[in-house]
């Protein structure tokens, strides 16, 4: 029997229906989600506490630290005791959280091989033990430019260039104006660095001069939290006013926040948004807010602390986080009770009363003070009669004096000794020529997921009912997911029309973080036979999240503007931003239903499945063999 397709004007009165239908599914899975979310409670406003729930659940974490290398008798014994005291933290830690330390640095040192670190290895998988890895960064001030050739040196390592993502015009910027500025690679680790950290759940981005207390072996951020950062102590009045008028001056947004600390604790992705558009403030500051003689520091310290260059990078995370919290709605939280407190404190039970998750040395020669560590004032103190004191100011005391009784061989061995307590892997790692689908069910962990598709708007009519049965299936699917899983359906399209409001899609907005609820996201995309071929897309306006290539848009246009698939693909390649923070994607047409078995299963990490093709003949075969080794592909 033949199959006839219904009028148009009753396929008018079925789509609202359609939808109707769809908003009330939404509704109900919403409170399903949100009766859920119940089974976890926040240890206070901004913390998880480690629970028997969370125990069992792979938590993945990273402290991130810049280390000069070519001023290790400065900061060697800084690296030691925080070390030490991530060691110390690791024994209070689930046997099932993996905490690494990644260092970024020049040079795989002796001193790092005797600490028994590892180097430009990122993690393979969430069970993997805990590690010290160092990835080779060339710190600004080394990346020459050729004055023939105006080429940048940018990397250490050229064989193994895809750990750092380079934004090559504003590296070259960051030489010619900030190479002198001490703290400019601090963030720029973070900035370019995203393909090293990417993997974990959360990162700790810190200075070397700080001690992770016993309390953050317990705690992780509120998934609604996003990013905690700890403690600026650079705003006064009139920084606050001056930097609100800059902001203006750059057409960025300014939500009035002060005091934001260089420490950060949360979400890989916002902490690299942070990053990126604090070093573009830092550019704009440098060239527009400071005399020469400012940037000099020859004028010392004398306009501190309403205006002073040494701080130039805090004022760059204020610009960029009070406007990313209007502009992209990221979630960040002050969280300076908890970050960046003092070493000096000799209360017995502060740490542990009001869970301070990590010291910072400040400036002062109070004990304990690093300047007077470093000059042998504490040497005649004897770590152990400092077991008993349970103070902050005890316990950096411990685990500096502590670091320097060890040899780095000694305290290497701790380490091995932490890794070795906690669970083996528990599968192999894949064989790169086994193409074996690779499933699995990390049921208890946080596992973050976006469905990505392409839709015509000047189709609609042809492809909304398509869309719509896809949408009900995704409904259908998460009732079968974990309540800890999140799986966004995002949608490119050229307009938000009318339809994808009515079904509650958010617009042009990013996933901030894991706890979340799932969204049906729409994101603007520009389709190549609607560009021009001369302009750029407005980043600054709509297109935030879509990575412009010119050159290659003026081919794709010339050659392929005609294919009607190309956009399926294009926004894969132009859009990552938008979904650079889930850790898998589903790539897929609209003609298509999700199953309740994708509610529970996932790729092993680092596996892409790839589904049926059926367009291969052994002429198409040979063909495409052929032309791979034109193209000098393998």
């Amino acid at each position: 029997m033949s199959l006839s397709i219904a009028p148009y004007k009753h396929r008018k009165l079925t789509i609202p229906f359609l939808i109707i239908i769809i908003l009330i599914g939404t509704y109900l899975l919403v409170q399903t989600f949100n009766s859920g979310l119940g089974i976890i409670a926040p240890a206070n406003r901004y913390l998880l506490k480690q629970t028997s729930q969370l125990n069992s659940t792979f938590v993945r974490r990273a402290i991130l630290v810049f280390y000069p290398t070519n001023q290790e008798a400065h900061y060697l014994s800084e690296i030691r005791w925080l070390y030490r005291s991530w060691i110390e933290m690791m024994k209070y830690e689930s046997k099932n959280w993996r905490t690494d330390l990644i260092i970024y640095t020049e040079r795989y040192s002796l001193s790092f091989q005797q600490l028994g670190c590892i180097v430009n290895e990122i993690r393979k998988n969430e069970t993997e033990p805990p590690r010290c890895r160092i990835f080779l960064y060339l710190r600004i001030s080394n990346r020459k430019i050729n004055s023939v050739t105006n080429h940048q040196t940018i990397f250490v390592d050229t064989n193994k260039k895809e750990l750092f993502n380079i934004n090559i015009p504003r590296s070259t910027l960051l030489y010619r104006h900030l190479s002198t500025y001490g703290y400019i690679d601090s963030v720029n680790i973070i900035a370019e660095g995203y393909p090293t950290f990417k993997y974990y759940d959360f990162i700790l981005k810190t200075d070397i001069d700080v001690f992770i207390t016993k309390q953050f072996a317990k705690f992780i951020p509120f998934v609604h939290s996003g990013l905690l950062v700890g403690r600026g102590g650079y705003s006064s009045d009139f920084n606050n006013r001056r930097l609100a008028r800059i902001a203006r001056d750059m057409n960025w947004t300014h939500q009035g926040i002060p005091n934001i600390g260089s420490t950060w604790y949360g979400s890989p992705y916002i902490a690299q948004r942070i990053a990126t558009l604090t070093l573009d403030a830092m550019l704009h500051l440098y060239n527009n807010e400071f005399a020469r003689a400012e940037r000099e520091q020859k004028l010392g310290t004398l306009l501190w602390p309403d205006w002073h260059y040494g701080v130039l990078s805090m004022y760059g995370t204020h610009l960029a986080v009070n406007h990313l919290l209007i502009s992209e709605k990221l979630n960040v939280t002050k969280a300076d009770q908890l970050l960046d407190q003092s070493t000096t404190n000799p209360d017995q039970f502060d740490l542990e009363k009001n869970n301070r998750l990590h010291l910072h040395c400040w400036h002062t020669e109070k004990k304990f003070s690093k300047f007077q560590f470093k000059l042998g004032q504490y040497n005649q103190i004897h770590p152990r009669t400092l077991l008993n004191d349970s103070s902050a100011q005890a316990y950096a005391m411990r685990m500096a004096l502590e670091s320097g009784l060890m040899s780095l061989e000694e305290l290497g061995q701790r380490l091995r000794d932490i890794s070795n307590s906690h669970p083996t892997t528990r599968q192999n790692d894949i064989d790169n020529n086994d193409y074996t689908p690779r499933l699995h069910q990390p049921l208890t962990s946080l596992i973050l997921r976006g469905l990505l598709v392409f839709f015509p708007q000047s189709q609609e009519q042809e492809y909304l009912p398509e869309l719509l049965w896809f949408y009900r299936s995704w409904l259908e699917m998460m009732q079968q997911e974990p309540f800890i899983w999140r799986t966004d359906l995002i949608i490119y399209t050229d307009k938000y029309t009318l339809p994808l409001q009515q079904l509650g899609c958010i617009y042009n907005r990013i996933r901030i973080n894991k706890g979340e609820l799932p969204q049906c996201r729409v994101f603007p995309y520009q389709t190549l036979d609607f560009r021009n071929g001369t302009d750029e897309i407005d980043k600054t306006n709509m297109y935030l999240y879509q990575q412009f290539d010119k050159n290659r848009s003026m081919a794709l246009m010339e050659y392929t503007k005609k294919y009607p698939y190309i956009d399926s693909i294009n926004i894969i390649a132009e859009c990552y931003p938008s979904f650079a923070m889930y850790d898998y994607i589903l790539r897929t047409d609209i003609d298509v239903f999700l199953t309740k078995n994708f509610g529970h299963f996932v790729p092993h990490k680092d596996t892409l499945l790839v589904g049926k093709g059926g367009y291969s003949t052994v002429f198409s075969a040979r063909r495409l063999t052929r032309i791979a080794k034109d193209m000098n592909w393998t």
